[in-house]
C-alpha cells in the first residue's frame, strides 16, 4: 500500500502548508480588492489628499459644509420619510414619503404646505428637483424614476 507522501503530486511534495495557507490569503485578498473596487477607492483618496487644494476651489468642498438644522421633526410626517430636495424655483422643499406613497411640499423651516398622494406609485424613496418645475421620483422595488411636473 502506497504511503500518504508517494499519492501527492510530485510539485506538492516541496511546498509547505505555511506558503500554501499564505498564497491563499494573498488570493483571498486579491480578490476582495477587485470585487469591492479598493484599488479605485484608494487612487480616489490619494488623489484628492494630493490635489486638495485645487479640489477647494473648483467644486463643492463638502468638509466645509455645516449642519444648520439638526434632525429637525416634521409633523406632517409621522414616519417613512424616504427623501427630500430643495426647489430653488418655489424656495421650498419636496419630500417622498413611501407608506402611503405621497409627495409632501414643505416650507425651508420644515413646516408642511402641501401633500400629494402618488397614484399606482410602490417604494418610493427619491427625489431630486430637476428644474424646469419638474421632480424626478425613484421606486426602489420596480428600480424606475418617474419625471413629474413640480
Amino acid at each position: 500500500m502506497p504511503s500518504v507522501t508517494e499519492l501527492r503530486p510530485q510539485w506538492l511534495l516541496g511546498t509547505r502548508p505555511r506558503a500554501w495557507a499564505l498564497g491563499l490569503l494573498g488570493a483571498g485578498l486579491l480578490y476582495a480588492a477587485a470585487t469591492f473596487h479598493l484599488d479605485e477607492r484608494v487612487f480616489y483618496g490619494l488623489k484628492s489628499a494630493w490635489h486638495e487644494n485645487s479640489w477647494e476651489t473648483r467644486s463643492l468642498w463638502l468638509p466645509e459644509y455645516q449642519v444648520r438644522v439638526e434632525a429637525q421633526p416634521v409633523a406632517s410626517v409621522v414616519n417613512n420619510l424616504s427623501g427630500l430636495t430643495f426647489d430653488e424655483r418655489r424656495k421650498q422643499l419636496w419630500a417622498v414619503v413611501n407608506n402611503p406613497e405621497e409627495l409632501v411640499a414643505l416650507d425651508l423651516n420644515g413646516n408642511f404646505l402641501a401633500r400629494y398622494p402618488l397614484k399606482g406609485f410602490t417604494d418610493v424613496e427619491a427625489v431630486t428637483y430637476l428644474g424646469d418645475n419638474l421632480l424626478a421620483v425613484a421606486e426602489e422595488r420596480s428600480q424606475s424614476v418617474v419625471i413629474l411636473p413640480g
